[in-house]
Protein backbone atom coordinates (compact mmCIF):
# COMPACT_ATOMS: atom_id res chain seq x y z
CA UNK A 1 0.00 0.00 0.00
CA UNK A 2 1.31 3.20 -0.78
CA UNK A 3 2.21 6.17 1.99
CA UNK A 4 -0.67 8.52 0.29
CA UNK A 5 -2.97 4.95 0.70
CA UNK A 6 -2.00 4.52 4.24
CA UNK A 7 -2.71 7.96 5.00
CA UNK A 8 -6.03 7.81 3.47
CA UNK A 9 -7.07 5.11 5.33
CA UNK A 10 -5.75 6.77 9.26
CA UNK A 11 -8.39 9.92 8.25
CA UNK A 12 -10.89 7.43 7.34
CA UNK A 13 -10.68 5.53 11.02
CA UNK A 14 -9.98 9.00 12.92
CA UNK A 15 -12.99 10.24 11.11
CA UNK A 16 -15.13 7.14 12.50
CA UNK A 17 -13.85 7.30 15.80
CA UNK A 18 -14.70 11.09 15.73
CA UNK A 19 -18.21 10.41 14.30
CA UNK A 20 -18.50 7.56 17.04
CA UNK A 21 -17.54 10.47 19.92
CA UNK A 22 -19.91 12.57 19.00
CA UNK A 23 -23.11 10.36 18.39
CA UNK A 24 -22.30 9.03 22.31
CA UNK A 25 -22.17 5.85 20.94
CA UNK A 26 -20.48 3.31 23.76
CA UNK A 27 -17.44 2.24 23.26
CA UNK A 28 -16.88 -1.34 23.43
CA UNK A 29 -15.64 -2.52 27.00
CA UNK A 30 -13.61 -5.79 28.01
CA UNK A 31 -15.61 -8.58 30.00
CA UNK A 32 -16.04 -8.27 33.74
CA UNK A 33 -13.70 -10.79 35.34
CA UNK A 34 -15.93 -13.45 37.23
CA UNK A 35 -16.72 -12.77 40.91
CA UNK A 36 -14.41 -14.59 43.60
CA UNK A 37 -15.72 -17.41 45.17
CA UNK A 38 -17.59 -17.20 48.33
CA UNK A 39 -15.29 -17.99 51.34
CA UNK A 40 -15.84 -21.51 52.73
CA UNK A 41 -18.64 -22.08 55.26
CA UNK A 42 -17.20 -23.31 58.70
CA UNK A 43 -18.61 -25.52 60.97
CA UNK A 44 -20.71 -24.06 63.74
CA UNK A 45 -19.45 -24.21 67.26
CA UNK A 46 -20.98 -26.92 69.32
CA UNK A 47 -23.38 -25.68 71.87
CA UNK A 48 -22.25 -27.20 75.26
CA UNK A 49 -24.84 -28.59 77.54
CA UNK A 50 -26.14 -26.43 80.38
CA UNK A 51 -24.89 -27.70 83.92
CA UNK A 52 -27.50 -29.49 85.36
CA UNK A 53 -29.10 -27.18 87.97
CA UNK A 54 -29.17 -30.17 90.94
CA UNK A 55 -32.61 -30.72 92.62
CA UNK A 56 -33.12 -29.82 95.91
CA UNK A 57 -33.22 -32.13 99.08
CA UNK A 58 -35.95 -34.11 100.00
CA UNK A 59 -38.26 -33.02 102.31
CA UNK A 60 -37.98 -34.89 105.49
CA UNK A 61 -41.02 -36.52 106.97
CA UNK A 62 -42.99 -34.67 109.24
CA UNK A 63 -42.13 -33.71 112.91
CA UNK A 64 -43.63 -35.86 115.15
CA UNK A 65 -44.34 -34.08 118.32
CA UNK A 66 -46.82 -35.02 121.30
CA UNK A 67 -48.96 -32.01 122.23
CA UNK A 68 -48.67 -30.38 125.40
CA UNK A 69 -50.59 -30.16 128.05
CA UNK A 70 -51.23 -26.64 129.73
CA UNK A 71 -50.94 -27.21 133.64
CA UNK A 72 -49.76 -24.06 134.89
CA UNK A 73 -49.94 -20.36 133.31
CA UNK A 74 -53.13 -21.44 131.26
CA UNK A 75 -53.56 -17.31 130.71
CA UNK A 76 -54.69 -17.23 126.90
CA UNK A 77 -57.35 -19.06 125.78
CA UNK A 78 -58.21 -20.16 122.27
CA UNK A 79 -60.72 -17.18 121.76
CA UNK A 80 -58.29 -14.94 123.20
CA UNK A 81 -56.06 -15.08 120.65
CA UNK A 82 -55.11 -13.53 116.96
CA UNK A 83 -53.11 -14.57 114.49
CA UNK A 84 -52.00 -12.29 111.35
CA UNK A 85 -50.48 -14.28 108.50
CA UNK A 86 -48.66 -12.34 105.76
CA UNK A 87 -47.71 -14.08 102.58
CA UNK A 88 -45.93 -12.62 99.82
CA UNK A 89 -43.05 -14.63 98.31
CA UNK A 90 -44.43 -15.72 95.59
CA UNK A 91 -42.72 -12.87 92.84
CA UNK A 92 -40.09 -13.64 89.92
CA UNK A 93 -37.15 -12.74 91.89
CA UNK A 94 -33.70 -14.54 92.55
CA UNK A 95 -34.99 -16.09 95.71
CA UNK A 96 -38.04 -17.35 94.26
CA UNK A 97 -36.27 -21.29 94.30
CA UNK A 98 -36.11 -21.09 97.90
CA UNK A 99 -39.39 -20.13 98.84
CA UNK A 100 -41.59 -22.81 96.34
CA UNK A 101 -42.10 -24.61 99.29
CA UNK A 102 -45.00 -21.71 100.48
CA UNK A 103 -46.48 -21.63 97.16
CA UNK A 104 -47.16 -25.38 97.10
CA UNK A 105 -48.07 -25.90 100.89
CA UNK A 106 -46.97 -23.54 103.20
CA UNK A 107 -50.33 -21.90 103.29
CA UNK A 108 -51.87 -25.47 104.01
CA UNK A 109 -49.19 -25.57 107.08
CA UNK A 110 -50.41 -22.31 108.65
CA UNK A 111 -53.89 -23.32 108.41
CA UNK A 112 -53.02 -26.23 110.84
CA UNK A 113 -53.19 -23.41 113.71
CA UNK A 114 -56.44 -21.88 112.13
CA UNK A 115 -58.47 -23.63 115.02
CA UNK A 116 -56.34 -22.88 117.56
CA UNK A 117 -57.05 -18.96 117.59
CA UNK A 118 -59.99 -17.15 117.58
CA UNK A 119 -59.22 -14.79 114.98
CA UNK A 120 -57.40 -14.91 111.91
CA UNK A 121 -56.13 -13.16 109.09
CA UNK A 122 -54.38 -13.62 105.70
CA UNK A 123 -52.99 -10.61 103.80
CA UNK A 124 -51.12 -12.00 100.59
CA UNK A 125 -50.54 -11.17 96.90
CA UNK A 126 -51.12 -7.24 96.35
CA UNK A 127 -52.69 -6.60 99.39
CA UNK A 128 -49.51 -7.56 101.25
CA UNK A 129 -48.33 -4.02 102.24
CA UNK A 130 -47.00 -2.71 105.12
CA UNK A 131 -50.50 -0.16 106.01
CA UNK A 132 -52.20 -3.78 105.89
CA UNK A 133 -49.96 -5.42 107.90
CA UNK A 134 -49.92 -2.44 110.55
CA UNK A 135 -54.40 -2.03 110.12
CA UNK A 136 -55.14 -5.93 110.44
CA UNK A 137 -52.76 -5.84 113.96
CA UNK A 138 -53.77 -2.71 115.46
CA UNK A 139 -57.40 -3.82 115.10
CA UNK A 140 -56.97 -7.07 116.72
CA UNK A 141 -54.92 -5.18 119.75
CA UNK A 142 -58.30 -2.80 119.84
CA UNK A 143 -60.75 -5.75 120.42
CA UNK A 144 -61.34 -6.11 124.64
CA UNK A 145 -61.42 -9.86 123.94
CA UNK A 146 -58.34 -10.39 122.30
CA UNK A 147 -55.64 -10.34 124.92
CA UNK A 148 -52.10 -11.72 122.74
CA UNK A 149 -51.71 -11.02 119.17
CA UNK A 150 -49.47 -13.32 116.78
CA UNK A 151 -47.56 -12.76 113.59
CA UNK A 152 -46.20 -15.30 111.18
CA UNK A 153 -44.34 -13.61 107.90
CA UNK A 154 -43.20 -15.36 104.88
CA UNK A 155 -41.85 -12.31 103.16
CA UNK A 156 -38.33 -11.49 101.29
CA UNK A 157 -35.91 -9.83 103.90
CA UNK A 158 -32.42 -8.25 103.61
CA UNK A 159 -30.16 -6.39 106.05
CA UNK A 160 -27.93 -3.54 105.77
CA UNK A 161 -23.52 -3.54 105.81
CA UNK A 162 -24.19 -3.35 109.23
CA UNK A 163 -26.42 -6.47 109.32
CA UNK A 164 -28.09 -4.11 112.38
CA UNK A 165 -31.00 -2.29 110.29
CA UNK A 166 -33.31 -5.09 108.18
CA UNK A 167 -35.93 -4.90 106.10
CA UNK A 168 -38.64 -6.64 104.48
CA UNK A 169 -40.41 -6.36 100.45
CA UNK A 170 -44.03 -5.75 101.02
CA UNK A 171 -45.99 -5.34 98.04
CA UNK A 172 -45.97 -1.72 98.02
CA UNK A 173 -41.97 -1.30 98.46
CA UNK A 174 -39.48 -2.27 100.90
CA UNK A 175 -39.94 -1.15 104.27
CA UNK A 176 -37.05 -1.12 106.64
CA UNK A 177 -37.84 -2.59 110.61
CA UNK A 178 -36.73 -0.38 112.48
CA UNK A 179 -34.71 2.95 111.31
CA UNK A 180 -36.24 5.36 108.62
CA UNK A 181 -33.98 5.66 105.45
CA UNK A 182 -33.97 8.22 102.45
CA UNK A 183 -36.72 10.33 104.36
CA UNK A 184 -39.19 7.31 104.28
CA UNK A 185 -41.07 6.20 107.23
CA UNK A 186 -40.14 2.41 108.84
CA UNK A 187 -42.73 0.20 109.53
CA UNK A 188 -42.62 0.65 113.61
CA UNK A 189 -43.31 4.54 113.00
CA UNK A 190 -46.03 3.89 110.90
CA UNK A 191 -47.60 1.38 113.84
CA UNK A 192 -46.93 4.48 116.07
CA UNK A 193 -48.61 6.70 113.98
CA UNK A 194 -51.22 4.43 113.67
CA UNK A 195 -51.59 4.10 117.45
CA UNK A 196 -51.35 7.71 118.22
CA UNK A 197 -54.47 8.36 115.45
CA UNK A 198 -56.64 5.69 117.16
CA UNK A 199 -55.51 7.11 121.00
CA UNK A 200 -55.25 10.39 120.22
CA UNK A 201 -52.95 12.44 123.36
CA UNK A 202 -53.22 9.06 125.40
CA UNK A 203 -49.84 7.52 125.61
CA UNK A 204 -51.42 4.68 127.94
CA UNK A 205 -54.02 3.85 125.85
CA UNK A 206 -51.21 3.25 122.65
CA UNK A 207 -48.99 1.33 125.22
CA UNK A 208 -52.02 -1.15 125.97
CA UNK A 209 -52.23 -1.71 122.47
CA UNK A 210 -48.89 -2.42 121.94
CA UNK A 211 -48.74 -4.16 125.15
CA UNK A 212 -51.21 -7.45 123.29
CA UNK A 213 -48.43 -8.47 120.58
CA UNK A 214 -46.74 -11.13 121.42
CA UNK A 215 -44.92 -13.98 119.40
CA UNK A 216 -43.61 -12.59 115.47
CA UNK A 217 -42.27 -15.97 113.31
CA UNK A 218 -40.63 -14.92 110.33
CA UNK A 219 -39.18 -16.61 107.61
CA UNK A 220 -37.55 -13.58 106.00
CA UNK A 221 -33.85 -13.34 105.36
CA UNK A 222 -31.68 -12.21 107.85
CA UNK A 223 -34.40 -11.85 110.07
CA UNK A 224 -32.04 -11.35 112.89
CA UNK A 225 -31.40 -8.24 111.85
CA UNK A 226 -34.85 -7.24 112.23
CA UNK A 227 -34.71 -7.81 116.14
CA UNK A 228 -34.65 -4.44 117.26
CA UNK A 229 -37.42 -3.26 114.74
CA UNK A 230 -40.06 -5.32 115.94
CA UNK A 231 -39.25 -5.17 119.61
CA UNK A 232 -40.33 -0.97 119.07
CA UNK A 233 -43.30 -2.62 117.74
CA UNK A 234 -44.43 -4.24 120.71
CA UNK A 235 -43.60 -8.10 120.36
CA UNK A 236 -42.06 -10.23 122.97
CA UNK A 237 -40.98 -13.40 121.18
CA UNK A 238 -39.01 -12.73 117.74
CA UNK A 239 -36.79 -15.27 115.62
CA UNK A 240 -34.95 -14.98 112.98
CA UNK A 241 -32.26 -16.12 110.98
CA UNK A 242 -28.39 -15.24 110.67
CA UNK A 243 -28.63 -14.78 106.74
CA UNK A 244 -30.53 -16.29 103.95
CA UNK A 245 -33.44 -18.37 104.87
CA UNK A 246 -33.38 -21.43 102.08
CA UNK A 247 -34.80 -24.30 104.66
CA UNK A 248 -37.92 -23.52 104.99
CA UNK A 249 -40.08 -26.33 103.37
CA UNK A 250 -37.68 -28.64 106.39
CA UNK A 251 -38.24 -25.87 109.01
CA UNK A 252 -41.54 -24.06 108.79
CA UNK A 253 -43.61 -27.41 109.74
CA UNK A 254 -41.56 -28.28 112.39
CA UNK A 255 -41.84 -24.47 113.54
CA UNK A 256 -45.80 -24.49 113.16
CA UNK A 257 -46.48 -28.05 114.61
CA UNK A 258 -44.20 -27.19 117.60
CA UNK A 259 -45.73 -24.19 118.39
CA UNK A 260 -49.47 -25.16 117.72
CA UNK A 261 -48.29 -27.81 119.75
CA UNK A 262 -47.97 -26.05 123.03
CA UNK A 263 -43.86 -26.17 123.33
CA UNK A 264 -42.07 -23.16 124.73
CA UNK A 265 -40.97 -20.63 121.88
CA UNK A 266 -37.27 -21.37 122.62
CA UNK A 267 -38.14 -25.46 121.91
CA UNK A 268 -40.21 -24.20 118.79
CA UNK A 269 -37.21 -22.57 117.58
CA UNK A 270 -34.78 -25.25 118.40
CA UNK A 271 -36.85 -27.85 116.50
CA UNK A 272 -36.48 -25.69 113.43
CA UNK A 273 -32.89 -25.52 113.76
CA UNK A 274 -32.77 -29.38 113.94
CA UNK A 275 -35.45 -30.06 110.85
CA UNK A 276 -32.84 -29.61 108.15
CA UNK A 277 -29.98 -32.17 109.61
CA UNK A 278 -26.63 -31.67 108.23
CA UNK A 279 -28.06 -27.99 106.66
CA UNK A 280 -28.39 -29.95 103.45
CA UNK A 281 -30.79 -27.22 101.97
CA UNK A 282 -28.37 -24.63 103.00
CA UNK A 283 -25.67 -26.41 100.71
CA UNK A 284 -28.01 -26.72 97.81
CA UNK A 285 -28.78 -22.99 98.23
CA UNK A 286 -24.44 -22.06 97.51
CA UNK A 287 -24.38 -24.64 94.46
CA UNK A 288 -27.75 -22.33 93.24
CA UNK A 289 -25.56 -19.51 93.47
CA UNK A 290 -26.52 -17.97 96.67
CA UNK A 291 -24.07 -16.55 99.13
CA UNK A 292 -24.57 -15.57 102.76
CA UNK A 293 -26.62 -18.50 103.62
CA UNK A 294 -27.58 -19.24 106.86
CA UNK A 295 -30.76 -20.36 107.96
CA UNK A 296 -29.93 -20.92 111.74
CA UNK A 297 -32.59 -19.16 113.50
CA UNK A 298 -31.94 -17.01 116.49
CA UNK A 299 -34.44 -16.25 119.24
CA UNK A 300 -34.19 -12.46 120.45
CA UNK A 301 -36.38 -12.77 123.52
CA UNK A 302 -36.30 -12.34 127.49
CA UNK A 303 -35.76 -15.95 128.96
CA UNK A 304 -39.30 -15.49 130.24
CA UNK A 305 -40.52 -14.74 126.40
CA UNK A 306 -38.11 -18.02 125.23
CA UNK A 307 -41.01 -19.72 127.70
CA UNK A 308 -43.63 -18.12 126.27
CA UNK A 309 -45.88 -20.84 124.96
CA UNK A 310 -49.40 -20.40 123.14
CA UNK A 311 -51.10 -20.24 125.91
CA UNK A 312 -49.01 -17.69 127.54
CA UNK A 313 -49.67 -13.96 128.31
CA UNK A 314 -47.65 -11.15 126.11
CA UNK A 315 -45.44 -9.86 128.94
Amino acid sequence: MSSSMSRLVSLLGLAALTTLSATGAALPRPPAPPPPPPPPQLPAAPQLPAAPVPPPPAPPPPPVLPPQVCTTGCDVSAPERALVFVNLVSQGDRYKPLYRFFEEGGRATTQSLRPLYGEYAEISGSGATAAALVDVVTRFEQRPGVRAVDVILVLHGDTDSTRQNGSLTFADREWTIDRATDGKLSLSQLFRQRRSELCPGDAACAERLRAKDRMLLSTACFGASHFAGWQSVGFTAIDGSRGVYSDSTASYPALIDAWGKGFTFGDVVAYGNRADVGRRWDAWARVLGFSDVDSTRIVHATPSASAMRIWSRPR
